[in-house]
């Protein structure tokens, strides 16, 4: 087993899951492996080499942050805090990374994991409505499930793989809509994150 340093104050939990790392600075997308966690932060595996202090976006498929009973896709800002080669054949990089809380106010309030605040730069809101997008002038229907301003969760049978540009059409009042580029993150068979890279029309 693959023994980590232990760089933070809450105790780890194991668990495995896969998770999509979102570069910032570079927007360069990885795919990963998380393998344990803590109430502020959690360590990855993957083949990628990140720089200490680089700042990602984390999306983990199966949240070990929601309830048992109903895992769902939960994205995270975190800063790499340490870097590790690995001996294994499947991964050549550990890493461990800390959310980004916007204030220290929140750590010290969430006590617990049901306490804990949404740690992302843009919080989530429910956001049911039948959408369509498109990729390379191929439509498909989706149903959102969450936006932010800065993304949205799309469930839909025609999932489209990670790293494609998206022309999403989303219904607005008095019967318009608005036309946004934008690319996905990470998909899989329940549906796709898409990150809004800008608007076309509205």
């Amino acid at each position: 087993m693959v023994q980590y340093p232990e760089q933070r104050d809450d105790a780890r939990l194991n668990y495995k899951s896969p998770v999509k790392v979102e570069d910032l600075v570079s927007g360069i997308t990885l795919g990963a492996r998380m393998v344990n966690y803590s109430r502020t932060g959690l360590c990855f595996e993957t083949n990628e080499r990140l720089q200490q202090g680089a700042e990602i976006y984390i999306g983990i498929e199966n949240s070990p942050y929601t309830s048992p009973a109903s895992r769902s896709y939960e994205c995270y800002r975190a800063k790499v805090i340490w870097r590790r080669e690995l001996e294994t054949v499947f991964f050549k990089y550990g890493y461990g990374v800390r959310y980004i809380f916007l204030s220290d106010e929140e750590v010290s309030q969430s006590n617990d994991l049901k306490g804990r605040k949404d740690l992302r730069k843009y919080p989530r809101q429910s956001y049911s409505i039948s959408i369509r997008f498109a990729a390379q002038k191929r439509f498909s229907e989706g149903l959102t499930q969450n936006i932010s301003p800065s993304g949205v969760f799309i469930k839909t049978n025609d999932t489209p793989s990670a790293g494609k540009i998206l022309t999403l059409f989303i219904p607005l009042k008095r019967e318009q809509q608005a036309e946004i580029k934008g690319r996905v993150v990470w998909s899989n068979q329940a549906g796709c994150g898409v990150k809004f890279l800008r608007i076309v029309k509205k």
